[in-house]
């Protein structure tokens, strides 16, 4: 419920952190280390992961839920996931907010560089000013959760995501503008809505499948970054000196996202 969403949100703030202060590490261990110490540095990273994991976080799941897996198990949890079209409404929604996410992350060093003709110190900027738009939506989101429900929260965000992807598109594909305040306003708009869309949506999906929480996450997560492995190519199809690819994919995710939101959990918002 709503405290699944609370945690989710500050998963969100950590993980919005998490883009702008890794260039800047990055940037720092580049001179004394190398960019081969980079990939040592990521091994440690890795190593005190898998450390964390196995010592700081215990099974959870009571030991008369659990299973003992297999193919069986896998499928049988698979289709109870599926046919509940509330889930899939939430979970798709999660999902296309994380496509028009991806879309931005692929297209905004070119579209930001080579359209708008920033530099690449302003296009960090620009980068941070958006994903602090991100990690404060999320923040607000912990705020209100409790006097405003995560559905309501999760209908919010995708609103913005269409009003800011509708702004870009008439900007940039209707109007051919590259005017670098009419590309940057609605951008991050869109880009601060996954804020409001992911802890909601992630919490209000995995609230529909408690009997196979498990595998619920895991089909969002094969969701998100499979949608992500196709948008990436897709917003550079037209070249690195256009905005037009990730103008349309955005808005697009957006319309996808509501539709699923709509459409699949209509009764479940009636019911509420």
């Amino acid at each position: 419920g709503d405290d699944a969403a609370k945690l989710f949100s500050i998963m969100m703030i950590i993980g919005g952190i998490a883009p702008v202060v890794a260039p800047l590490i990055g940037g720092a261990l580049l001179g004394p280390v190398g960019w081969r110490g980079i990939f040592w540095v990521l091994a440690v990273a890795g190593a005190v992961m898998v450390a964390g994991v196995v010592l700081l976080v215990p099974e959870t799941l009571p030991p008369e839920r659990r299973h003992g897996g297999g193919l069986k198990a896998l499928i049988s949890n698979l289709q109870y996931v599926v046919r509940n079209r509330h889930y899939l409404g939430y979970a798709l929604a999660f999902v296309f907010g994380f496509g028009a996410l991806f879309a931005y992350i692929s297209a905004s060093p070119f579209v930001v560089q080579n359209v708008l003709g920033l530099s690449p110190s302003q296009f960090s900027i620009v980068f941070a000013v958006n994903a602090t738009g991100m990690v404060t939506a999320a923040m607000i989101t912990t705020r209100l959760l409790g006097r405003v429900g995560a559905r309501t929260l999760l209908r919010f965000g995708v609103c913005l995501l269409l009003i800011g992807g509708a702004v870009l598109f008439c900007t940039s594909v209707v109007f051919s503008s590259t005017n670098t305040w009419l590309i940057l306003v609605p951008l991050f708009v869109a880009i601060s809505s996954i804020g409001f869309i992911m802890g909601n949506a992630t919490a209000l999906a995995q609230g529909e499948v408690t009997n196979a929480a498990g595998t619920g996450s895991a089909l969002m997560g094969a969701g998100q970054f499979g949608l992500a492995a196709l948008v990436s190519p897709l917003v550079g199809i037209a070249g690195e000196d256009t905005a037009v690819p990730m103008a349309i994919a955005i808005p697009t995710f957006g319309v996808l996202a509501a539709v699923a939101l709509v459409l699949l959990t209509r009764g479940k918002a009636a019911a509420s």
